[in-house]
Parts: structure tokens; C-alpha cells; sequence
């Protein structure tokens, strides 16, 4: 494992400190890790999300109607689904 060191200001080695000590961490490094571990996460979804809006761009016009629509989705929900 490497090592980075990264200067913070006051406030936000307090915040992070702070996290640490809530028991949901073993250290500082251990929350920061989970930080960008987090941010790689929205990065992975928010490239899967530019992917499926251009495929639903791509696909032109849907033939259902709104209200056919929203009908879909609301069974959708209705069913767990």
C-alpha cells in the first residue's frame, strides 16, 4: 500500500477526525479511504448514466404514450419491480 500525505485545513482535520472517532472508522486514513472509495463509486455510476441516456437518445421517440408511461411505472412500483 502507498502512502500519500495530503495537508488539510484545520476545519476539515477536525471534520475528518471527528468522523473517525464515531466508531464507523478505525482512523482518519480509514474514512478518508472510504471518501474516495464513494467518490470512485458516483464516478462508475455517473459514466453508466451518461451511457444510458445517450442509448435512450439513440433510440429516438418512444411509441408509448405519457400516460402509457407513467401507468408502466407506477405498476413498475406497485410490484416492487
Amino acid at each position: 500500500m502507498a502512502n500519500v500525505n495530503v495537508s488539510l485545513p484545520d476545519p476539515l482535520k477536525h471534520w475528518a477526525d471527528e468522523q473517525a472517532k464515531t466508531g464507523n472508522f478505525s482512523d482518519t486514513g480509514d474514512y478518508v479511504r472510504d471518501l474516495i472509495r464513494k467518490d470512485q463509486e458516483d464516478h462508475a455510476f455517473a459514466l453508466w448514466l451518461d451511457r444510458e441516456i445517450d442509448v435512450g437518445l439513440a433510440s429516438g421517440p418512444s411509441p408509448s404514450s405519457y400516460k402509457d408511461i407513467i401507468s408502466s411505472a407506477r405498476a413498475d412500483v406497485s410490484t416492487g419491480r
